[in-house]
């Protein structure tokens, strides 16, 4: 795999600069309500930072550290990818979900594009844009965040390089974290509230579900009683399903550990479970090229 090339963190206000990871190789974006930044593996988006006036500004995402792989892990990518999940925004490209062999190609656990290192093209300020060529597939990527306000903008690109269609899977990764998870939220996708349980520690839970969108990519995560809300917007006749994962201090061994605390919610183009022995439903046609948008908006 190819190995991350130098990048520079940008300097970040003063305020916030104590929220914003200074990991080496990651890439600042600031903005005047939202710094953030970006892991080049895996084009994650690592850290999210709502400034709200004279509020303490807040991280949004979910973030952890990562474990070590151990002997006795079970074979294959599936225990190795949440060992090493750091949380964030990951973009599940060209599979998601549990590993499986396709053609004569094994996919791990999520997709490839999650465990690449990904080229840094551009950045600026506000901006940042990365591409990568898969090895499974014939498949060209590129990634771009930006930041208008109080609103993250992820512009995603899929390029066919083969020979003939190319099927793929697509699913976007977007894990919250307290206090906009809380006891205190409520999820509604489309017109419909979805019936989430959310205890106050030390009470546990855990949940997935999958939900047809209804024709809307809308889902708004409001917390009156932390004061946030988020409104996340996609294409939902390219993502017609959207996942909802739930770990509340619930899973007591590794890797949560009885304390994980987040909320994911998942647009993906297909359900959870493969339809058929093809990649996905999303099928790329010779020489074309797939953009589409998401929208992470925060008051």
């Amino acid at each position: 795999m190819p190995s991350a090339p130098a990048e520079r963190v940008r300097e970040t206000p003063a305020h916030l600069a104590a929220l914003v990871p200074a990991a080496l190789g990651h890439l600042a974006l600031t903005g005047t309500a939202l710094t953030a930044s970006v892991d080049p593996v895996g084009a994650r988006l690592d850290s999210l930072v709502f400034s709200r006036g004279d509020r303490e500004p807040v991280e949004v995402l979910f973030r952890r550290e990562a474990e070590p792989d151990r002997e006795e892990d079970a074979p294959g990518s599936n225990g190795q990818w949440h060992r090493r999940y750091l949380g964030g925004w990951h973009t599940l490209v060209p599979h998601s979900g549990d590993e499986r062999v396709v053609d004569g190609i094994a996919q791990p656990f999520h997709g490839e594009a999650a465990w690449r290192t990904w080229e840094v093209l551009s950045v600026s300020p506000a901006s940042v844009r990365l591409g990568l060529t898969l090895d499974s597939v014939p498949i060209r990527l590129e990634r771009e965040f930006g930041i208008t306000g109080s609103t993250l903008v992820i512009t995603q690109r899929v390029n066919s390089l083969g020979v003939r269609p190319q099927p793929i899977s697509w699913a976007e990764h977007p894990a919250f974290a307290p206090p906009l998870v809380g006891p205190g939220l409520t999820v509604t996708l489309g017109d419909t509230p979805l019936p989430l349980h959310i205890p106050a520690p030390p009470a546990a839970h855990g949940a997935f579900a999958a939900y047809a969108t209804g024709g809307r990519g809308i889902a708004e995560l409001d917390n009156p009683e932390a004061g946030l809300r988020a409104t996340l917007t996609w294409d939902a006749e390219l993502f017609p399903y959207a996942f909802v994962w739930q770990e509340h201090r619930l899973s007591q061994g590794s890797p949560w550990h009885g304390h994980t605390d987040v909320l994911a919610l998942e647009p993906s183009v297909r359900p959870y479970d493969p339809e058929d022995e093809r990649l996905g439903p999303l099928v790329i046609q010779l020489g074309e090229t797939v953009e589409t948008t998401f929208a992470l908006s925060l008051n």
